[in-house]
């Protein structure tokens, strides 16, 4: 079975990770442009996950490559409406990529913890330190308008990990909460 994966964790951090992935569930992948990586789809349909990707600007919803992928609904809103598409599955998963940095911090904070009541596993991964990101491609959702640290992930009482992010060109941080937590 493939595992989840990304540069720069440690085996242990992944294992920690893949231990609490259950193939079937309900995946809820919060946004995507043209120019992402698409290991997260990739990894996700290869143990049969139905995907519901929520974009919230419409010209990237629409380009997303449905025709590649099966089982992959996707959604143009804002993540903060995410309960309008939630399954009655009993296994839900939250992955939100370098996404809580284009809101506000409190409002990342108080939507995550709203999460938690609904996803047994959130993983979501943000630059670390300031990394000042402006509108890009017309997108004014681009925009980076808060700052992650160590502490930030704490207080919602994730476990965390430091890594070299996507395409060598930032430091990163990555955290998940399960259920198992509480």
């Amino acid at each position: 079975m493939k595992k989840f994966f990304l540069n720069g964790l440690s085996e242990n951090y992944l294992t920690k990770i893949n231990n609490r992935i259950k193939p079937q569930s309900d995946v809820y992948i919060i946004g995507w442009r043209p120019d992402s990586n698409l290991w997260a789809y990739d990894f996700f349909t290869s143990i049969n996950c139905n995907i519901t990707l929520i974009e919230i600007f419409e010209k990237n919803a629409f380009a997303f490559p449905k025709n590649k992928y099966k089982n992959i609904k996707v959604v143009c809103d804002d993540v903060q409406n995410y309960e309008k598409y939630l399954s009655n599955s009993k296994n839900k998963i939250l992955y939100w990529g370098e996404g809580p940095e284009h809101l506000p911090m409190n409002i990342s904070k108080k939507l995550i913890n709203r999460m938690k009541t609904d996803f047994d596993l959130i993983i979501v991964h943000t630059p670390f330190g300031e990394y000042i990101q402006e509108e890009m491609y017309g997108n004014i959702y681009e925009r980076h308008l808060s700052t992650w640290y160590e502490n930030d992930y704490k207080d919602l009482e994730f476990n965390y990990s430091l890594f070299h992010g996507p395409k060598n060109n930032f430091d990163a941080i990555i955290g998940f909460y399960h259920k198992e937590n509480e």
